[in-house]
């Protein structure tokens, strides 16, 4: 019988593809019902009006990736709908490959199939991919990462083989990491310094020389096209240079992420200075690092993840601000590769200089599982904000499906999700779905749906506080300008945060119809206000009733609305007052003529007696408004306008 030992050491690589892609659906299956966002608009509505050609030969807003661009113009030969799922899965996939060949590398380094088979782990749940894998957009970053490590495993291993195959694959791959992203700048250069580190001068240097100079070479003449392309309308920067001493210490906490948590703590709680505690960490574990070099005769495996490191954060950390690394972890992705491989190694090599097997198991399983753990919590912390707003943005494309509900007004739609308490100190944990900068709700629709006439803004008066930190879609207003927007859209719909199920909700809150001409008969007649024509009440969620009021208003009023819901033994169990169209329209707004749909929503508690009733009243102050059915004044002003059993 064979037991899992055996089936381990005979087949270790290929259960760790597996364990490895099982990991990656674990973390990050959610992206695949992720819709396109924040870049993906702009560049996806550039895709559709531009061929191949315009792809490989022009840029877009002084960005050229035409290997990326290409992968993406080929996601949209896809309908709509299965795109942005082809596309999530493409960035899955990615980062599967990229821990595998993460795993190969280790293995053929070290010959250790644990520190491997720890480092693809390690590279899966990487904390700073959660925006690059969540991202279409950030494809070229995890396809520039993956050609990296395949250019790198195939050297290695024409190294070891001799093989013409294996340096043609790399070289390659080479090529195509600049076409990818502009880091793939240095993507030869990370692949010969790691042939050089791992098999130095030996037998057959020259042969290798050759190929890893012209390696260097291919790089070099990709960043002459891209500028030859590109020519004036953009240059290579160097505005990182002033930023230098800053941006290092971005890449430094990438590289110290264990850390990270307790970094925040001290800063948080201790005042402790955030680049002098990175500095004088790294300071530390750099000599530690030496020392277990040193015990374990071994330096190979320090000097290759810190060389990969290196290069892989220059390009960025010259070109960009510091300002532009806050909100973008996901420029660490290509970091992120050396960075597990020397954390594997650390792991594996502190166990190992303990002599008692047993003990030197459990120091192991406690190194790496709370390390998995505490990236994974993260991971997951991340994927809550995506699944948040995606929830929100699904039911704006679920409004927008109608035509008939076109040109759509959204109020307070959340544009991003923030956590205020980070996790790591020099990163801000956000994600934005459409950003006003550049783009709208109305581009968001057309790329995820069709074409719909829509706009977003924003009140201030209901704006909630909520944890996570939350900021709204479109402009401020209130009123005039308020009343215009209504009445520009046919349908209003808001979005809040809903408490009873802790999610963000976009409600339908109706419509504004200026200089309307109805004459029907009134259902309800308020002395100096306006008129109630027609009320409805329907169940829209368990224990969630929507009421419609329709209103014919007599001119701007002095009053606010209120709701009453009362229960089978005449208890008061719910209201819904205020303004109209969920708080946007007060009645001091309201002209003659204006036909108002009042949509309103009530939850109901589950110990109310039914059947319920509704009851519609005006109020100013201490004071309701007489309120008539017919000739007939209702008792306490409070017009019954509806009654459903729950």
């Amino acid at each position: 019988m064979i037991t899992i030992a055996q089936l381990w050491r005979t087949h270790h690589r290929w259960l760790s593809a597996v364990l490895l892609g099982l990991l990656v659906w674990c973390c990050y299956h959610f992206a695949l019902h992720l819709p396109f966002f924040h870049d993906d608009l702009p560049i996806i509505s550039w895709l559709q009006q531009h061929n191949w050609r315009d792809i490989w030969l022009t840029q877009e807003n002084n960005y050229y990736r035409p290997l990326a661009f290409s992968i993406y113009k080929l996601g949209l030969l896809f309908p709509l709908g299965g795109r942005q799922i082809v596309l999530h899965a493409v960035n899955l996939i990615l980062l599967w490959w990229g821990a595998v060949l993460v795993r190969q590398i280790v293995m053929h380094c070290e010959h250790h199939a644990g520190r491997a088979l720890l480092a693809g782990t390690l590279f899966v749940i990487f904390p700073f991919l959660t925006q690059s894998v969540s991202w279409i957009t950030a494809l070229p970053h995890t396809l520039v990462v993956t050609l990296t490590l395949l250019s790198a495993y195939a050297a290695l291993k024409a190294t070891a083989t001799g093989g013409s195959v294996y340096w043609g694959v790399s070289l390659l791959a080479t090529a195509l990491a600049p076409l990818a992203h502009e880091s793939g700048a240095v993507c030869g250069v990370i692949v010969g310094g790691l042939v050089i580190i791992q098999s130095g001068f030996s037998m057959g240097w020259p042969r290798r020389a050759i190929f890893i100079i012209f390696g260097g070479l291919l790089n070099v003449v990709a960043v002459v096209a891209r500028q030859s392309i590109l020519g004036s309308q953009t240059q290579l920067t160097w505005q990182g240079i002033p930023d230098l001493p800053q941006n290092s210490m971005f890449f430094l906490q990438g590289l110290l992420y264990p850390l990270g948590p307790i970094f925040d703590w001290l800063i948080q709680h201790w005042g402790w200075h955030d680049f002098t505690l990175m500095g004088l960490t790294g300071l530390g574990c750099g000599l530690g690092m030496l020392w277990l070099a040193r015990q374990s005769q071994s330096w190979r495996w320090l000097a290759g993840a810190l060389w990969w490191w290196l290069w892989s954060a220059l390009p960025a950390a010259l070109s960009l601000t510091y300002g532009a690394f806050f909100v973008g972890p996901r420029l660490y992705t290509l970091a992120a590769a050396g960075t597990v491989m020397l954390w594997a190694g650390i792991i594996i090599l502190i166990g190992q200089q303990i002599h008692q097997q047993w003990w030197r198991r459990v120091v192991w399983l406690t190194l790496a599982g709370s390390l998995i753990c505490q990236n994974y919590i993260y991971l997951r912390h991340g994927q809550h904000l995506y699944t948040s707003l995606d929830a929100i943005y699904a039911e704006v494309l679920s409004a927008a499906a109608d035509k008939t509900n076109s040109p759509l007004g959204f109020v307070n739609v959340p544009s991003s999700l923030t956590w205020e308490d980070r996790t790591y100190p020099l990163v801000t944990d956000g994600i934005v779905f459409v950003p006003g900068e550049y783009s709208n709700i109305a581009e968001f629709i057309e790329v995820n749906l069709s074409w719909r006439e829509a706009e977003a803004i924003s009140i201030r008066s209901l704006y909630q506080e909520t944890e996570p930190f939350w900021l709204t879609l479109g402009p401020w207003l209130e009123g005039e300008p308020l009343r215009q927007f209504i009445a520009a859209h046919h349908t209003i719909w808001l979005g809040h945060y809903a408490e009873d199920v802790e999610r963000f909700r976009l409600d339908y809150v109706g419509q504004l119809t200026p200089q309307s001409e109805i004459t029907s008969e009134s259902l309800i007649r308020f002395e100096n206000g306006p008129v109630l024509l027609s009320a409805s009440v329907e169940q829209c969620e368990e224990r969630r009733w929507r009421i419609d009021l329709e209103w014919l208003a007599s001119g701007p009023t002095q009053a606010t609305v209120f709701l009453h819901i009362r229960d089978g033994e005449h208890n008061f169990v719910a209201q819904a007052d205020g303004a109209a169209l969920g708080g946007i329209l007060p009645l001091s707004l309201w002209q003659a003529g204006d036909l108002i749909h009042d949509v309103r929503y009530v939850i109901i508690p589950p110990d109310a007696v039914g059947p319920c009733t509704v009851q519609v009243g005006l109020y100013h102050g201490e004071q309701r408004f007489p309120a008539f059915r017919g000739e007939e004044r209702c008792p306490d002003d409070a017009a019954t306008v509806g009654v459903f059993i729950e």
